[in-house]
């Protein structure tokens, strides 16, 4: 089966169209609900733009197949350096190091992920544990305290180290350490409290 398969099965809308748009608001509300607080807004067009270039790269990466052409998608239509625009694109493009490595792992000679790679570099939110991208530009990420704390979490999980050693978020970094270790000495303490009296863990009633 061709790479890009694995990439069409994504639960990702489809481009434009009211039934898009709603959907796109659904990901929204459900990614806040648990999601670091202070977050920027949904820039509707932004992430509708992402669901296509999405499409577009997907059918890019197989220049064998006769309904692959190149459409010269327009460039985002929401400002590159806003915060609200790799927000709003990372709600399409947030499992694109799953889909990566999985078409990495079923590529053959024909294959091209040039497309995907290119959209990985653009918006660094979304692509946090894709190896080989080389320097990206964070600079975005690090203008809105949600959206900054969501990639350091992004890098932790994915133990992405080129992407720790980068200057401009490494001492942001070993706060939000700190953090996870202040966090985990927490529970640790609350345990042995725990195992030592059983009888004062709350009962029912």
């Amino acid at each position: 089966m061709h790479p890009a398969r694995f990439v069409h099965r994504s639960p990702s809308p489809g481009p434009g169209g009211p039934e898009a748009a709603a959907a796109l608001r659904a990901i929204d509300a459900a990614v806040r609900i648990d999601a670091p607080p202070g977050l920027p807004e949904l820039d509707l067009p932004a992430a509708l733009w992402a669901a296509a270039a999405l499409q577009d790269a997907c059918s890019r990466t197989d220049p064998l197949d006769p309904a692959n052409v190149a459409r010269g998608l327009p460039s985002c239509p929401s400002d590159p350096a806003a915060p609200a625009t790799h927000y709003s694109v990372d709600l399409v493009l947030r499992d694109l190091p799953a889909w990566l490595a999985r078409a990495q792992a079923a590529a053959v000679a024909t294959v091209d992920l040039t497309p995907l790679l290119a959209l990985a570099r653009a918006w660094p939110l979304s692509s946090v544990g894709v190896p080989g991208l080389g320097p990206v530009d964070a600079g975005p990420l690090l203008q809105n305290a949600g959206l900054l704390r969501l990639y350091l979490d992004r890098i932790l999980r994915l133990d992405d180290r080129p992407r720790a050693a980068d200057p401009a978020v490494a001492s942001a970094l070993a706060e939000r350490v700190a953090e996870h270790r202040a966090f985990a000495r927490g529970v640790l303490a609350v345990h042995e409290v725990v195992v030592r009296d059983p009888d004062r863990i709350p009962r029912p009633r």
